[in-house]
């Protein structure tokens, strides 16, 4: 009876200490935010608290946005669009908090996870490699279990590896609900990159991705089980769109109940923000404040207000480093341009180039590109423009920030923000359509001198087709009741019929395993795995699905030639590899449909095109519809990665395939007492007491720090010392 006393009381008391609030901050001064080129430069560890829970835009910490654009810029305000809807965000942010660090700091990062729902997440740290560190890479099923609601996990790595990049939820489709945010890591030696420029400031990261009117999840399931659209309402810069304007009458839910309504819309411009500098303009009815409704372009609506623009502020005279990351969630590359300014391009993915003067550049979901703006034009006002391409080009999906000189007035640039006046012509730097003036990323030049891998003779080469198959996938249709045959028929002519197919990798849909294959390999059926030659079907006529596996040797250096069929359509699929950087050695588009009979043929002769001397490095590169893209790597970071298309629906889909690296003795191993899960019957129920007696200790690596983790270890201990000895 003791016994149980003992623990009910430990149980509450650690029930208590779980419910005490953590502090949640935007980071914006945090002390790893710091110049690293300081002639001594010293590691620091840099600790974060990201707390994740459901949210919403315009919730009543935004007062009266957009009406007084000043309380836009309050704590915990998100602006989004203008549309009021749930989001998951970190730390009532969206963007989630910019962390800026410098070479060789040791990132320490608690999520503690506060989703109402009991929906378990996961942190992916999106260009970190990982190397010797696997187990924080932060893919669900793969890497780690997913984060249990009410529970909290310490990421914790180091970051030898410099550029752009960013980190966000990797669990479901969490991503573009909310859970991201930029991770810049600096050099701290001077680089051939820095002589392009002269400021590199924080608030001049740029986080874009299209932006859907509700969750992901309800998106995703009207369009795959309702023939409902795809296209994403808006795109918003750094958590900010005017696609959507809220009436003047105050109406609505929104109004704040005993607030001044009267014209409040007055505050400086140089007000500080995490992620740059906001729009404060007035919301008057001049037609120069005034946005255009329709297609997400610009005109005058003068009964509504709209959530003010993002602004980056220049100094006539000065070269810019700006750092765009897309977190793109659909079929929606995003172009870039700044009126009547060129861009440099200096580095993508985190990898320093030979710089290339452009008009504009088009990033592909989890792309990085860092370009320089030279503020060499006359002082005044520009638009920043971000032009939605595939998808969004039905819907002329655009956005728009400011680009402010120093002194000048607080207003609107005087040139047009339409779509069309955004989708700007000239040379375009990582082509969506490769027509016109272009240069693709398999064009471009690593800064950095050739290694052994571009002319490593002894390459393993893989095909891998990407692309739709026309088989009965159960997990949209039912071969009795609504079979491919029947729906295909009543949907003909439509615009996205082809989502009813299956979207797949060598005609295999990927599946998470019950357990993740990185931490619990063991026990993981050897069945579970497949690939195109060990599946064992006609995958042409029958769906497959397995957790499909490519598996290599530590040392091997492995080619991918990756081809997209484009037969339904055209669309995009860029890929991201986790654990790696690879070289990008060719890249073409030879029609609208290609046939991977005819890639091999084509390579078989020679006429594929390689750049063997210096190619570009990339975590994530797209392959364009009826073409071809050739990736290289060396495999000597061992571990399980996955590789997938960073379209959240496509991946949900199961475009993606897991990169067994080396045996797993040869893996760097979990740490001590690393959560487990997976799944459970009666019939295991022999195994269930040394199951309870790891389980009970594993509790320990996933709290807080400090009293709290003495705490809880103290209760651990005590929870196997009862129920184990």
């Amino acid at each position: 009876m003791t016994r149980y006393f003992i623990l009910l009381v430990a149980t509450t008391l650690l029930h208590v200490i779980q419910a005490m609030r953590v502090e949640i901050s935007d980071y914006a001064n945090h002390p790893c935010k710091r110049n690293c080129l300081q002639t001594r430069h010293i590691p620091m560890t840099c600790e974060y608290n990201f707390t994740i829970e459901h949210y919403q835009t315009l919730s009543r910490a935004c007062f009266n946005c957009p009406y007084d654009a000043a309380d836009c810029y309050r704590p915990h305000c998100i602006p989004g669009d203008g549309n009021v809807r749930a989001v998951k965000v970190v730390n009532r942010m969206m963007p989630g908090p910019a962390l800026h660090v410098c070479q060789g700091d040791t990132v320490v990062v608690n999520v503690y996870n506060q989703l109402g729902d009991f929906e378990g997440t996961t942190i992916h740290w999106h260009g970190i490699l990982q190397e010797g560190t696997p187990h924080m890479d932060g893919v669900a099923m793969v890497t780690q279990c997913p984060i249990p609601t009410h529970s909290s996990f310490q990421y914790k790595f180091k970051v030898p590896t410099t550029g752009t990049h960013y980190w966000h939820a990797h669990a479901g489709l969490q991503r573009g609900d909310g859970i991201n945010g930029a991770l810049v890591v600096r050099d701290t030696s001077p680089t051939p990159a820095m002589t392009h420029y002269d400021e590199d400031l924080p608030e001049h990261t740029v986080v874009m991705q299209d932006w859907l009117d509700q969750f992901a999840s309800s998106k995703f399931s009207l369009h795959h089980h309702s023939m409902g659209p795809n296209t994403p309402a808006s795109i918003l810069i750094n958590g900010m769109g005017t696609a959507f304007g809220l009436s003047k009458t105050m109406d609505g839910d929104h109004a704040m109940d005993g607030m001044d309504m009267g014209n409040k819309m007055t505050m400086n411009n140089d007000t500080d923000h995490p992620m740059g500098n906001m729009e404060t303009t007035p919301m008057t009815t001049s037609g120069m404040d005034m946005h255009d409704m329709g297609d997400n372009s610009s005109s005058k609506e003068e009964d509504k207000s709209f959530v003010p623009h993002q602004l980056f502020s220049v100094t006539h005279g000065k070269r810019y480093r700006f750092r765009l990351i897309n977190n793109g969630i659909l079929n929606c590359p995003l172009k870039v341009s700044v009126h009547g300014h060129s861009l440099r391009v200096i580095a993508t993915d985190g990898n320093d180039i030979e710089a290339v003067d452009v008009d504009s550049v088009t990033l592909f979901a989890g792309e990085r590109f860092d370009v320089i703006l030279s503020a060499n034009q006359t002082p005044g006002n520009y638009w920043m423009h971000v032009v939605g391409l595939g998808d969004c080009v039905r819907s002329m999906t655009s956005q728009t920030a400011i680009i402010r000189y120093t002194g000048q007035m607080v207003m609107k640039p005087l040139s047009g923000d339409s779509y069309a006046d955004g989708d700007r012509g000239g040379k375009n730097a990582n082509p969506f359509a490769f027509v016109g003036d272009t240069i693709s990323v398999a064009q471009m030049t690593s800064a950095k001198s050739a290694e052994d891998v571009y002319t490593s003779h002894n390459v393993k080469k893989f095909y891998v087709q990407l692309g739709y198959n026309e088989v009965e996938n159960y997990r949209f249709l039912d071969s009795v009741h609504y079979p491919l045959s029947m729906m295909t028929m009543m949907n003909a002519g439509m615009v996205h019929g082809t989502h009813l197919m299956a979207l797949q990798m060598n005609k295999i849909t990927y599946t998470m395993p019950e357990s993740p294959v990185l931490t619990q390999y063991g026990e993981l059926k050897e069945d579970v795995f497949c690939n195109e030659t060990s599946i064992g079907k006609d995958c042409t006529q029958e769906f497959c699905e397995c957790v499909h596996r490519l598996k290599v040797a530590v040392g091997d250096v492995v080619e991918l030639v990756l081809i997209s069929d484009g037969k339904y359509g055209m669309g995009n699929h860029p890929m991201h590899m986790h654990g790696y950087s690879f070289y990008v050695l060719g890249m073409e588009r030879l029609n609208d449909t290609v046939d991977r009979s005819l890639i091999e043929e084509l390579d078989s002769r020679g006429k594929l095109n390689r750049n063997l001397l210096y190619p570009v490095q990339k975590d994530t590169v797209v392959v364009p519809d009826g073409g071809y893209t050739i990736i290289r790597f060396k495999a000597d970071n061992p571990g399980f990665w996955l590789f997938h298309c960073h379209v959240d629906f496509h991946m949900q889909l199961g475009l993606a395939m897991v990169i067994q690296v080396g045996e797993s003795h040869e893996m760097a191993p979990p740490p001590p007492n690393f959560p487990r899960c997976g799944s459970w019957s009666f019939s295991q129920a022999a195994g269930i007491s040394a199951y309870q007696c790891t389980n009970a200790a594993s509790a320990i690596s996933s709290r807080p720090n400090g009293v709290v983790m003495i705490l809880l270890y103290a209760f651990a201990i005590f929870r196997i010392f009862v129920k184990c000895l």
